[in-house]
């Protein structure tokens, strides 16, 4: 059997979609909002369940794009433009860095927010784990306003998320990148990895150049394709078996193609590109992949 992973910004119900636009339009309140996001945030903890899901984050219900609200709870940076998200139909805000970025806000607090759905960041069950975007892609998908240093603000943000896993209870956090690494190299990811599991969704295939200097290994590191010595970094490995932005879906069965370094699936972005009853009857598959591998 294979572990299986549900992670990132999950479609909304049609119930949520229509108590959003009411919420946009002033007829309900804000806390009221909020505990509709938490009665459907139960709702789909209840399916990770049913569909044998063994690892999955917050659906981020709460969250208009992957980047907020936690930037929207940093000082030094603010919204910027609307902006695409690579060459999708969806777009996010694009952050502003006026300086090093510092959390000022309680994630764990309910809280209103301008310009996005309120607080707590995460509403989790007991085995829930934690979603961020990586630093690097949060600041390549970002803008820098003042004179910094881009390895002094990817080691500040690696200092902020350390506070919000452990404002959490120290859960453990999938990173997701966006982006190829090309030559940069993330071993300013260490301190993170000391400090929690760490399950990093990667673009492309990383190689030593990307990770030499990690002192500590992530708890899983998957890729679009699996270099085997990528296990000296990572004490397993994962594939990406469905797709977030087909509509098709996939076959309940996967042929496991690599050693047994392998030990998770999941999906290859996060799924809020689907309609949601194609990403629910996804969730099942994936499932019954685990199952059947």
């Amino acid at each position: 059997m294979l572990k299986t992973l549900v992670y990132g910004l999950y479609p909304r119900s049609e119930k949520l979609r229509r108590s959003y636009n009411r919420w946009e339009r002033g007829m309900i309140k804000t806390e009221d909002l909020s505990e509709i996001i938490r009665e459907e945030k139960n709702a789909f903890y209840e399916m990770m369940e049913i569909s044998g899901i063994e690892i999955y984050t917050d659906p981020l219900f709460n969250w208009y794009d992957i980047l907020r609200p936690i930037v929207l709870s940093m000082e030094n940076v603010k919204l910027g433009p609307l902006t695409r998200y690579l060459e999708t139909n969806t777009f996010y805000r694009m952050p502003e860095f006026y300086g090093i970025p510092r959390i000022f806000k309680d994630l764990t607090k309910f809280e209103q927010l301008e310009e996005n759905p309120p607080l707590p960041a995460y509403q989790l069950d007991r085995k829930s784990s934690l979603f961020l975007p990586s630093p690097y892609s949060l600041v390549r998908m970002s803008r820098l306003e003042a004179d910094l240093r881009e390895d002094v603000l990817l080691r500040s943000v690696v200092d902020e998320y350390i506070k919000i896993v452990k404002a959490f209870g120290g859960r453990k956090l999938v990173l997701f990148d966006v982006f190829d690494y090309g030559k940069h190299n993330i071993s300013y990811l260490d301190p993170l990895l000391q400090s929690t599991g760490v399950i990093l969704i990667a673009k492309g295939t990383p190689n030593e150049q990307n990770l030499k200097g990690l002192k500590h290994k992530f708890e899983t590191l998957v890729a679009d394709g699996v270099d085997r010595d990528l296990i000296n970094y990572s004490d397993s490995l994962g594939i990406k078996a469905v797709s977030a932005h087909k509509t098709k879906i996939e076959g309940a069965s996967i042929e496991k193609k690599m050693d047994d370094s392998v030990d998770l699936i999941t999906h290859d972005d996060y799924m809020d590109f689907l309609p949601r009853e194609i990403a629910d009857i996804k969730v099942e598959v994936l499932g019954k992949m685990g199952d059947t591998a």
